[in-house]
């Protein structure tokens, strides 16, 4: 599994511990339709893309990137 991987895993429990659909939260943050397909694969996304998510969900990137167990923003 490789980091782009892992970060999906994140991102969907994230958006299950929320209460949002995988597709809403692509839709509302801004980060693509497609975006958690491609990092199922393998495919790292852009800052940009996880900055969206991570302001969608108010976590900081490390947390969303796996180099911290913090949600919080610092």
């Amino acid at each position: 599994m490789n980091n782009a991987q892992k970060m999906a895993i994140i991102i969907i429990k994230l958006a299950k511990e929320k209460g949002v659909s995988v597709n809403k939260l692509v839709l509302e943050s801004g980060a693509g339709k497609g975006l958690l397909d491609r990092m199922k694969i393998g495919q790292e996304p852009s800052i940009t893309k996880l900055i969206h998510v991570a302001d969608y969900f108010d976590v900081s990137l490390d947390y969303l990137t796996g180099r911290s167990d913090n949600p919080q923003r610092l």
